[in-house]
């Protein structure tokens, strides 16, 4: 492709996992456009579907998006040629490209925002240039436990946007569904439970509600419920950011980029069930050590025993899968869920209190883009 050709190029790759991969990249992309002088010398490109392209196009980061799948070796093949070309690759949370560049001089920067849950690791990632990881609870345990696979692991702050601050608040609700939609599984029955029941509460209509979410599950959600003072969209993420810092109340998927900006925005969030295991393994890390969380969880809302902890991904993401659904076909335990967030919003605010180990007063996106500056300037010789 000629244009990526024309300079050197760095390329990023986000797992399109709904938006919590995508939406780090995006905050790393952001911090290097504006914070350093890597676009005169660099150009900045996304290989992405699903919700990383979508995200990626509404929010205008990248110099260049190319349609790839990165987690179909098929795919990978087709662009070796950018992709050996590249300067560095950059893979947030995706280890299905590591095996395929082992082999090559690419140097490889990957990036765990979920690397204190792993029960095994997806790759062999001996050999990687950095493997940064998001700090989080049961950090040091599990680099002692993997200290074998990975190679030169830097841990780092949360990987939240640069421009977040405490700002002068509007007198309305957002709602964050995150991406919904990913490449392997179906989750849409949960979001459109949710959304029906909110624009039927008669207590929730009485607020300006606005929704974010993404996939092909938000334009749905748009075209069957979207009406005055409940707004349903996909917005880029800075639109999302400035949503995020004015509203009043904030109701998220308990991902744990909501929690970690929350925190530094002083905002009082509540977290609904989560979706995915990570998410729920979020959930219950946060109500366990984290001040000031407000939620409700499927033990709460469905009687049901815990999920392990360490169980295969896949293992995890079916049983979670199960109960979103048993709940979604719930309508007594939905107007539990949806009199949970009517109280919420008539509550007095409260921020989250972090614990020492995991206070942070600016984002790691600094420390991820000083290493990729330190590479360009100085790359390893072939």
């Amino acid at each position: 492709m000629k244009e990526i050709l024309d300079k050197p190029y760095i390329i990023f790759d986000a797992e399109p996992f709904c938006f919590g991969p995508i939406s780090t990249t995006i905050n790393l992309v952001s911090y290097l456009k504006s914070c350093t002088d890597i676009g005169n010398s660099h150009t900045l490109v996304l290989l992405g579907t699903g919700t990383s392209k979508q995200l990626a196009t509404a929010s205008s980061v990248f110099d260049i998006i190319i349609e790839c799948n990165t987690t179909e070796l098929s795919e990978l093949e087709r662009h070796k040629d950018r992709i050996f070309g590249a300067s560095i690759y950059i893979s947030t949370t995706n280890p299905h490209p590591i095996t395929f560049l082992k082999n090559t001089k690419v140097p490889i920067f990957y990036i765990d925002t979920l690397f204190w849950m792993w029960s095994e690791l997806r790759s062999n990632f001996k050999g990687l240039q950095k493997y940064f990881i998001q700090r989080f609870f049961n950090i040091d345990k599990q680099l002692d436990y993997f200290r074998d696979n990975i190679s030169n692991p830097h841990v780092v702050s949360p990987l939240i946007s640069h421009r977040l601050k405490k700002t002068k608040e509007d007198d309305y609700v957002l709602i964050n569904l995150g991406g919904m939609d990913t490449v392997y599984h179906k989750t849409a029955t949960f979001y459109d439970a949710l959304v029906k029941c909110i624009s039927q509460s008669t207590n929730m209509q009485r607020h300006r509600i606005v929704i974010a979410g993404g996939g092909k599950t938000i334009v749905s959600l748009r075209e069957k419920y979207s009406r005055i003072n409940l707004e349903i969209d996909c917005f880029g993420k800075r639109d999302f950011e400035e949503l995020f810092t004015k509203c009043k109340k904030f109701i998220s998927a308990p991902g744990l980029t909501s929690m970690h900006e929350s925190y530094i925005a002083h905002k009082d969030v509540f977290f609904l069930p989560p979706q995915n295991y990570s998410q729920f393994l979020n959930l219950k890390y946060m109500q366990n050590g984290i001040k000031g969380i407000k939620s409700i969880n499927y033990q709460e809302l469905l009687n049901i025993e815990d999920i392990p902890e360490r169980l295969p991904e896949e293992e995890g993401i079916a049983l979670v899968k199960a109960l979103s659904a048993k709940l979604s076909q719930n309508d007594t335990c939905m107007l539990k869920l949806i009199s949970a967030l009517e109280k919420f919003l008539e509550d007095d605010n409260n921020r989250i209190k972090l614990p020492d180990e995991l206070a942070f007063t600016s984002s790691g996106v600094e420390e991820i883009a000083t290493e990729i500056l330190k590479l360009c300037r100085h790359p390893i010789a072939a």
